[in-house]
């Protein structure tokens, strides 16, 4: 049985792939479905007894996500938000559990790029635009579904692309990456995100 005040756990690699599978399964269905996908904020706490079920689920009102994805101030903000429910101690006694993971699914523009990178994630995103204002104006960009699986220790990133043929948009599965990711959008210990 799950005691839905007990602090967030590490996950093990069953938790988050199921997790990963079911949101970008979920997020590609509704693309393909010709549907816009929007973002997603889960709160989820699994059970403690049976690997890879999910015991509670709940969700941030989109409209809240959205707002935070609006700007780099805002996307800081956000990832601050995550660590800190994932920490559990700002979490109000009356809520009804503390998540082990939360899932954020969104549609994104995406720039892939060889070569070093800064280490600094604005310093990043600044050299990935170019002369760009946004990524979305950028002339290499491409759609993606991006699903981050956040827990107390760091961030598991998938990216399933969107292509277009004519008005139809086909987004398409790909595995959850393995090793670390470093991003404005991910957690880590070593971090200030990361840190609580």
């Amino acid at each position: 049985m799950t005691n839905n005040r007990t602090p967030a756990r590490e996950l093990v690699e069953h938790d988050v792939t199921s997790l990963y599978q079911h949101f970008a399964t979920t997020a590609i269905n509704i693309v393909n479905e010709g549907r816009e996908c929007h973002s997603q904020l889960a709160l989820v706490k699994m059970d403690d007894a049976e690997p890879g079920k999910v015991a509670h689920l709940g969700f941030i009102e989109p409209e809240i996500v959205n707002m935070l994805q609006k700007s780099s101030t805002t996307k800081d903000f956000l990832m601050l938000l995550i660590a800190d429910l994932l920490a559990g101690d700002k979490i109000s006694p009356s809520a009804p559990f503390v998540p082990d993971a939360i899932v954020h699914v969104s549609e994104v523009w995406v720039v892939t790029r060889i070569g070093p990178m800064p280490a600094d994630p604005q310093e990043a995103e600044r050299k990935l635009s170019g002369e760009c204002d946004e990524l979305s104006d950028h002339p290499d960009r491409t759609e993606a579904l991006i699903i981050n699986v956040h827990t107390a220790r760091r961030s598991y990133v998938g990216m399933c692309p969107i292509t277009r043929s004519g008005s139809e948009r086909r987004a398409q599965f790909k595995p959850l990456r393995q090793g670390p990711t470093i991003g404005r959008m991910t957690l880590h210990q070593d971090t200030p995100h990361g840190s609580h």
